[in-house]
């Protein structure tokens, strides 16, 4: 370029402004930029968070299925508690009209006790019982002693074998 003169120098004073101006401008613009990414971040970050809102609706949806799966199983329950209980009013009543039936008056009862004094058994059929019980155990008492002094079968088994043995010992020497 060439010489400048005093005609130009207004104008390098407005390219200069200018220049300023656009680098203020560029400043302005990287701030802008640092905001747009920290807007970016925050919206990631909100899309994050919705994301997990979604899937704690679902989640909330899953147990809301169950609860309802529950309460039709209880629904089931309460009717059954409730057929159960009719069947258990059919049986009181049932259970009423047998009482009812065996209910007996205080006559009927003492003359069944004296009927039942009638066959018992008098002084002389008891001393003769009685009489009867201690020849019982006179015998028992004597079958006991016998048992006691006999040789249980194995025992004598057992000897038997020893003297056996003893014996072909004795032929042998």
């Amino acid at each position: 370029m060439g010489k400048t003169t005093v005609k130009d120098r207004p104008l390098i004073k407005k390219v200069d402004y200018l220049g300023v101006k656009v680098s203020h401008l560029d400043v302005k613009v990287g701030h802008l930029d640092t905001r747009v990414g920290n807007l970016e971040v925050k919206v990631d970050n909100l899309d994050t968070k919705v994301d997990n809102l979604e899937v704690k609706v679902d989640h909330i949806d899953t147990k809301l299925d169950r609860l309802e799966v529950n309460f039709v199983h209880l629904t089931a329950k309460v009717d059954n508690l409730t057929d159960n209980l009719s069947n258990l009013t059919d049986t009181v009543g049932n259970l009423a009209g047998t009482v009812d039936r065996l209910t007996m008056t205080l006559d009927d009862l003492a003359a069944m006790v004296a009927r039942g004094f009638e066959h018992m058994a008098t002084k002389d059929d008891i001393a003769f019982l009685s009489k009867r019980i201690d020849l019982l155990e006179d015998g028992h008492e004597q079958i006991l002693l016998r048992l006691e002094n006999t040789v249980y079968r194995f025992e004598h088994q057992d000897l038997e074998k020893r003297v056996i043995k003893l014996e072909n010992k004795q032929a042998k020497i």
